[in-house]
C-alpha cells in the first residue's frame, strides 16, 4: 500500500494583511530563486515541504527534493555564474530560533524548535533535477538564515546559520567556520544574514543576533579580517535579529533591526559602504507599521530599478523611497493585499517590474512593481503545514487546522479557509454531521458543519488555565456530549458539548509544563501529557474527577509528550510519543490502580528495527498495529514495538503532526508539517 495525497492543492479565501481581499494561499515560502537564464523557471524553498520548481512561471509546480532527510528549507540560492547550480540549506532559522527565544506572551510552549532542524545542505548541479546531501557532519540540527554564492565562482558559498558563518570553496561538499566573528551562544543564537557586496565580491557583511554587523574586505583570504561596523549599543534598547541589503552601484548598506525583545522592528538604517559605521535612520515613525514577530519574519530588498527605494518587511511589507531633491523619505504599503509574515522579496532579473513575494501564505507575484499582486501562482503548491485533521461522518469533507492559514474545509482537492490565524486541534462529532470544533487559543463550535467562520461560537466562558500555542482538545469517544480542553494547570471538561461553560476544571497538581497532549479514553478517563515530559491519569470515580501524576516520571524533562494513545479500552495500558533526540521516543505504560504507578517499557525498538533518532510526534493504534509519526516520516510495528518498519512509501519525508484512524473510510490520515494531508488504505 502507498500513501496518497489528499490535498489541498489550493486553498481559497486566505487572509491578507489589510483583511479586505481574500486570496489563494498555501504553506510558508522561505526563499525564492528566479533561474538566471530562464524567467519561466522558478524555485521556492518551503518551511517544511522541501524545494519546489515551476517551469512555467508558477502555472504548475513540482517537488524536487522529496526523500531527502530534511524538507525544512531555511535558505535557497543559485550561482550567478552558473544558473544550474543551486544550494538549499536545510533547517529553517525563521522559526527555529523564535521557538527558543520567544514566549509568545502566555504561550510558553510555542513550537518544538527541533521540528525546524536540518541535516546539512542540498546541492543541485542540474537545475533541481537531482539533489545531493552534503555537510551533515557540520550542520545537523542547525538552521539556515541565508546562503550567498560568489558572483564569479559557483563553488564558493557562504552560509549564515544557527552555527555561525561558514564558507565552502568546493561547491558545498566541505565547510569551515570563518574566524574572527562572534561565538554562537545563548545571547547570540545565530548569524542571521550574510551579504556579498554587489559591487565588490571581496567585501562581505555578516549579521549576528543581538551582537551586530561585521565587515571584511578580504573575503577570499584564508583568514579574513573582520571589523564591527554596528555594535550592540548602536540602537537604544538593543536589537535582536538583523537583515542586510546593499544597493548595486550605490554607496549604501542597509540593515533592518528587530528590537531586543524580538517582536517589533526597531530601526531601518543605512550607512555609506565606503566608510561604514555612521548610520542614518529612515522614517522612525513608520516602523510601527512593521511591528510584531520580527524575530520570525524580517526581509529587506533594494529596488534594482531605483537606488533610492527599498522594501522592508516583517508582518507587513512596505516600501521606503528617498527624494534627493527634497531630502525626504516617504513610505508606502505594499503588503495590504498579501498574506502576512514576509520572508522573501525577489525581483525578476529578466524583468525588474516583476517581483515575487514569499510569506506565510505562499508565493505571490506582481508584474507592475508592486502595485497589484497575483495569487494564482499558489495553486498546485501543496505545502500547507497542517496541524490537525478530522473527517465529517458520512461525508468526504475534511476539516483541518493549519499554521497561519486558518481552519479549512477540504472537498475534493480544493480547500476553503473558514477562519484566520494559527489553528490547532480540530474535531467533529461522530454522531452529528453538522457539529464541528476548532481551536484558536480557545475552542470554537459550529452547528452547521463549519461552512463559515461566523457559524463558530467561542467556548471560552468558564475556561481556566494557560494554553500552549496549540492547546489540545478531544471528544469522549463513548459519549460525544463530553469534551475536554487542556490549559495548564487545568483539564477543562464540559458534559454538554460546551453549552455548560466548562463546569469541571481539574487541576493537575505539581505540573511544570504546558499541556501538549490530551486523549479522552472514555467517560471516566482522560490521559494528559505535558511539555515537561509529565503524564497525568485524570480519572472520574463516583462523579468526582481526580488528576494523578503517573509515577515514576520519565526523563528528560525537556522532552514534550507530543501524543498519548490508549492500548486498552480502559486505558490501563497506553503509549506516548516524545520529542527530542538521543532518547527513546515511544514508551508504553502499564498502570496499576491509584496511586497511579506505571511500569514503563521502551518500545522504540533496537538496532535495525529501531525508530530513527528523531522526535516522535503522532500515534495511531489499529488493532495490533501501532503507527508512529516522526519528523522523518511514518513507522509501524506489529510486535508491540520490538521492531519497527518504515511505512512511508509514496509519502514525502515530511514531519507528521497527527495520525487519524478513519475506520469508516478504511484509511489512516496523516496531517503533515509542510505537505498537506495524505492517506493510507488499511
Amino acid at each position: 500500500m502507498r500513501w496518497q495525497q489528499v490535498g489541498p492543492s489550493a486553498t481559497t479565501g486566505g487572509k491578507t494583511f489589510a483583511g479586505e481581499k481574500r486570496v489563494n494561499v498555501t504553506g510558508r515560502v522561505t526563499a525564492i530563486v528566479v533561474k538566471g537564464d530562464d524567467a519561466n523557471t522558478l524555485f521556492v524553498g518551503t518551511a517544511r515541504g522541501g524545494v519546489w520548481r515551476s517551469k512555467d512561471r508558477g502555472a504548475t509546480w513540482e517537488p524536487t527534493s522529496d526523500g531527502h532527510t530534511s524538507l525544512a528549507i531555511g535558505a535557497l540560492a543559485a550561482a550567478p555564474s552558473d544558473p544550474h547550480t543551486l544550494y538549499a540549506g536545510t533547517g529553517e532559522g525563521n522559526l527555529c530560533v523564535s521557538c527558543q527565544l520567544a514566549t509568545k506572551g502566555a504561550n510558553d510552549s510555542f513550537v518544538r524548535p527541533e521540528s525546524l532542524y536540518g541535516n546539512g545542505l542540498l546541492v543541485s548541479r542540474d537545475a533541481g533535477d537531482t539533489w545531493t546531501e552534503y555537510a551533515a557532519d557540520v550542520f545537523t540540527r542547525g538552521a539556515f538564515f541565508r546562503l550567498a554564492v560568489d558572483p564569479d565562482n559557483s563553488a564558493l558559498v557562504y552560509a549564515a546559520s544557527t552555527l555561525g558563518i561558514h564558507r565552502s570553496s568546493d561547491g558545498g561538499e566541505t565547510w569551515l567556520p570563518m574566524g574572527g566573528l562572534p561565538d554562537i551562544s545563548t545571547t547570540t543564537p545565530a548569524a542571521t544574514d550574510i551579504l556579498i557586496d554587489p559591487d565588490d565580491s571581496h567585501t562581505l557583511y555578516a549579521a549576528f543576533w543581538t551582537n551586530g554587523i561585521y565587515r571584511t574586505t578580504n573575503a577570499y583570504d584564508d583568514a579574513p579580517q573582520w571589523e564591527c561596523i554596528l555594535g550592540p549599543g548602536a540602537v537604544r534598547g538593543g536589537f535582536g535579529r538583523i537583515a542586510l541589503a546593499a544597493t548595486p552601484r550605490q554607496d549604501r548598506l542597509w540593515c533592518l533591526l528587530a528590537d531586543s525583545e524580538g517582536g517589533n522592528v526597531a530601526a531601518l538604517l543605512h550607512t555609506p559602504k565606503a566608510s561604514p559605521g555612521t548610520w542614518t535612520s529612515v522614517l522612525p515613525k513608520a516602523m510601527p507599521f512593521l511591528e510584531d514577530f520580527a524575530y520570525y519574519c524580517l526581509v529587506l530588498a533594494p529596488d534594482p530599478r531605483d537606488p533610492n527605494t527599498i522594501y522592508a518587511g516583517a508582518v507587513n511589507l512596505r516600501s521606503f523611497s528617498f527624494d534627493p531633491a527634497h531630502n525626504t523619505w516617504t513610505s508606502g504599503d505594499i503588503g495590504n493585499d498579501l498574506h502576512e509574515d514576509h520572508h522573501a522579496v525577489v525581483f525578476d532579473p529578466h524583468d525588474q517590474r516583476t517581483i515575487y513575494f514569499g510569506n506565510d501564505g505562499g508565493i505571490f507575484r506582481s508584474t507592475d512593481g508592486g502595485k497589484t499582486t497575483n495569487d494564482s501562482i499558489n495553486k498546485g503548491l501543496c505545502t500547507l503545514e497542517v496541524t490537525s485533521v478530522a473527517r465529517f461522518p458520512k461525508a468526504q469533507t475534511i476539516i483541518l487546522g493549519t499554521h497561519d492559514n486558518g481552519a479549512q474545509l477540504l472537498q475534493g482537492v480544493t480547500a476553503n479557509a473558514v477562519g484566520d490565524g494559527d489553528f490547532g486541534a480540530v474535531a467533529v462529532d461522530p454522531y452529528d454531521a453538522q457539529l464541528a470544533y476548532v481551536v484558536l487559543d480557545v475552542p470554537y463550535k459550529s452547528t452547521n458543519a463549519g461552512v463559515a467562520w461566523d457559524s463558530f461560537v467561542a467556548l471560552k466562558d468558564g475556561l481556566k488555565g494557560k494554553t500552549a500555542f496549540y492547546p489540545p482538545f478531544d471528544i469522549d469517544p463513548t459519549n460525544s456530549n463530553n469534551i475536554a480542553f487542556g490549559a495548564a494547570p487545568f483539564v477543562n471538561v464540559d458534559p454538554a458539548k460546551g453549552a455548560n461553560s466548562w463546569p469541571t476544571n481539574i487541576e493537575l497538581d505539581g505540573i511544570t509544563g504546558d499541556i501538549t497532549a490530551l486523549t479522552f479514553v472514555n467517560s471516566n478517563l482522560i490521559l494528559v501529557g505535558t511539555s515537561a515530559c509529565e503524564v497525568y491519569y485524570v480519572n472520574q470515580n463516583a462523579g468526582k474527577w481526580d488528576a494523578l501524576a503517573v509515577s515514576p516520571p520519565l526523563n528528560p524533562v525537556s522532552n514534550w509528550v507530543c501524543d498519548i494513545k490508549p492500548l486498552t479500552p480502559d486505558g490501563s495500558s497506553f503509549i506516548i510519543a516524545l520529542s527530542g533526540y538521543d532518547t527513546p521516543h515511544v514508551w508504553r505504560a502499564d498502570i496499576t490502580p491509584p496511586p497511579v504507578t506505571a511500569k514503563w517499557s521502551n518500545i522504540s525498538g533496537v538496532g535495525p528495527g529501531a525508530l530513527p533518532n528523531s522526535p516522535a510526534t503522532a500515534l495511531a493504534v489499529d488493532g495490533r498495529t501501532i503507527f508512529a509519526g516522526t519528523d522523518l516520516g511514518i513507522y509501524t510495528t506489529t510486535d508491540g514495538g520490538a521492531t519497527w518498519s518504515r511505512n512511508s512509501d509514496g509519502l514525502p519525508n515530511a514531519g507528521i503532526n497527527q495520525l487519524l484512524l478513519d475506520e469508516a473510510n478504511h484509511v489512516i490520515l496523516a496531517a503533515t508539517n509542510g505537505r498537506g494531508i495524505w492517506q493510507l488504505p488499511i
